[in-house]
């Protein structure tokens, strides 16, 4: 919204906040469309297998129950359900606000006594939260029959430390190195290389007492087995043996170059602050990354960073990024595209089998890779930054789920 309605919106907030009708054929709607898309998540076998796998990691405890629930669940919800929940848990002292756009804090602080001054804390305390994890009664590999789909889900998981760990950005960069971008290693081998999959990824998400890392690819059916077996080997090459340097700087650059990304999003930027609970902190888990290598320890005696060439705007006017980056495209350049690739460190293009795709509008004005130098496209770009060198400790998987 524009800043001179803010006063405004902030009220229409406040009102919804505090005081919610919940009319029956609004939630009515919203349990409807709320199965629809459950439904339609759970015939993915992908999606199925990552349920099956919280389920294993966590067990019964919170995180090991979906968040959207099952059909069966969903259907079960009244009107008093939800009223309930919102009495419970939507009171001053477990909520949030943040502002974020061209506001001063004496301004912010002003709208917020105005619209949210009056709202008293309730005399009852807050529930106890539930246990994040529990212990597990599923099988370490789990096969699930999904009768009549026509490809496989292939998922690991392992427990993980929570957020607040001090190794979580230890975590954060191996799990970069592993499979948190195009140009990461479960990619590069199961897709790039064997085109099993259109896509073989990563993530560690740390929670509040608890965390999880997850690994998955769709693939074909038959090759289902092959898939895990180059999962497995993926995850015993980052066990045993040192990250090469130019491959974990690029990795933390891209990382780093993620952080910058809520900054043009008032929105992003907001959600970023609410989960860190601090908006400083941003800056932060920016340093944390920057000095870590993947065993943990401070990079020793330099910190070797990518030298991105100067911005320069798109003839497009968009936020072009390296096309051979893009997900579910694996075809190449765009037509009429030219491939090159840049020398580590340089902004210069050199000819290669496959790379960027160079806008010839680019080449005119100086910058043809499409990422066009933006720092954080550049460092999301396979062929534009370099890197530093770690080891991370081992841990085996908890297991595979193949649908």
């Amino acid at each position: 919204m524009t800043t001179p309605r803010l006063p405004q919106a902030l009220g229409l907030l406040a009102e919804v906040v505090r005081q919610p009708d919940f009319a029956d054929a609004e939630l009515q709607r919203a349990k409807s469309q709320a199965i629809d898309d459950l439904r339609l998540r759970l015939s993915r076998p992908t999606a199925l297998a990552s349920l099956a796998a919280s389920r294993g990691v966590f067990g019964e405890g919170a995180y090991g129950h979906s968040r959207s629930g099952t059909p069966e669940s969903l259907k079960r919800i009244s009107r008093a359900d939800v009223q309930q929940l919102h009495d419970a848990l939507y009171r001053p002292d477990n909520a949030i606000l943040i502002l974020a756009g061209d506001i001063t804090q004496a301004q912010a602080q002003q709208l917020a006594q105005a619209s949210f001054g009056d709202w008293a804390k309730p005399a009852t305390p807050l529930p106890p939260r539930p246990a994040g994890k529990a212990a597990s009664v599923l099988p370490p590999l789990l096969l699930i029959d999904q009768h009549g789909a026509g490809g496989a889900g292939v998922v690991a998981a392992h427990a993980a430390p929570p957020r607040a760990d001090a190794d979580y950005y230890v975590g954060s960069v191996a799990d970069a190195v592993l499979g948190d971008s195009y140009s990461a290693r479960l990619n590069e081998e199961i897709r790039i290389k064997r085109g099993l999959s259109y896509g073989a990824n990563s993530r560690l998400q740390g929670l509040g007492d608890a965390g999880i890392w997850l690994a998955s690819a769709q693939t074909k059916n038959p090759s289902a087995p092959q898939v895990v077996e180059l999962m497995l080997g993926q995850f015993k090459q980052l066990g045993d043996s040192r990250v090469g340097t130019d491959e974990l700087a690029a990795r933390k650059a891209t990382l780093i170059g993620g952080y910058g990304r809520p900054a043009g999003d008032h929105g992003r930027l907001g959600r970023a602050g609410r989960r860190s609970g601090d908006l400083r902190s941003a800056a932060g888990r920016h340093r944390q990354v920057r000095r870590r290598s993947a065993g943990g320890d401070a990079e020793a005696g330099r910190e070797v960073r990518p030298k991105a060439p100067a911005r320069r705007p798109s003839a497009r006017g968009g936020r072009g990024r390296c096309h051979a980056v893009r997900r579910g495209d694996p075809q190449g350049p765009p037509q009429g595209g030219v491939a090159a690739v840049h020398r580590a460190g340089s902004g210069q293009p050199q000819p290669a089998g496959a790379g960027h795709a160079l806008s010839p509008a680019g080449r005119r004005r100086g910058n043809p890779c499409t990422c066009r130098g933006i720092p954080w496209a550049r460092a999301s770009c396979a062929r534009c930054a370099v890197g530093a060198r770690g080891t991370f400790r081992r841990h085996p998987p908890l297991g595979f789920t193949s649908v």
